[in-house]
């Protein structure tokens, strides 16, 4: 049986078992056509749990929980979350304001790469959206846009990019994928100045790339992007 509530799939109770949404997949496929189902995330998880099934063997299939015990869903936890997720960002010409932490970003990158320290001095004089009080970002403000933050470089980076590639987006430029949301994706290149000075070395600051996930401090006077904030 289909369960469907004002026009949307949601199940029993609001939920949905695995089986109700292969059920749901196939009345999908029969009901539209291919150009309309590819958008629905609920037929987009059927097919997802499709070639889930088909990478196991016999053996796993019969072990999962789906098998034993159907397990159920919250669509309507779901759908929570993702709203919450679009009303996370207000975009302006300009900036874009994180709703959640109430930082206030510069929306476009810096016109061209700037020394840190000219980076720097950019962001305390820079007057936009009629605030004054901008600064150059510390390593900490950036990670709260993230989707995924690895740290400083180092040799464990190879295997915690594997696991947590998944959850980049596409960039400011399409060849490439950074952490961060979607919303807000499209804003951003690889590398920017963070305020951060390396406590090592003083005439070092810290840089973060956005594809990888990672953090290095290097020669100030190099040339990078940067993006102020409030």
């Amino acid at each position: 049986p289909i369960f469907i509530k004002n026009g949307v799939f949601v199940g029993k109770n609001e939920a949905y078992s695995y089986f109700e949404l292969e059920a749901y997949g196939v009345y999908i496929e029969k009901k539209y056509s291919p150009e309309k189902r590819e958008n629905l995330r609920e037929y987009i998880d059927y097919k997802n749990y499709l070639s889930f099934i088909a990478s196991l063997s016999a053996t796993q299939i019969a072990n999962i929980p789906e098998f034993k015990l159907t397990p159920k869903i919250k669509l309507t936890e779901r759908l929570a979350k993702e709203k919450a997720e679009r009303e996370r960002f207000t975009i302006r010409k300009n900036v874009f304001i994180d709703n959640k932490t109430g930082y206030m970003w510069e929306k476009g990158d810096s016109e061209k790469e700037l020394s840190w320290h000219d980076a720097k001095s950019y962001c305390e004089n820079l007057v936009l959206d009629g605030y004054s009080d901008w600064k150059l970002p510390s390593r900490d403000e950036f990670d709260t846009l993230m989707t995924a933050y690895y740290g400083e470089y180092d040799s464990g980076l190879s295997s915690w990019f594997e696991a947590n590639k998944h959850k980049r987006n596409s960039g400011k430029n399409s060849d490439y994928l950074v952490f961060l949301p979607k919303e807000i994706s499209q804003f951003f290149g690889l590398w920017y100045w963070t305020r951060d000075i390396s406590k090592t070395y003083t005439s070092y600051s810290w840089f973060l790339n956005f594809s990888f996930g990672y953090d290095l401090y290097y020669y100030q006077y190099t040339n990078n992007l940067f993006r102020c904030v409030r």
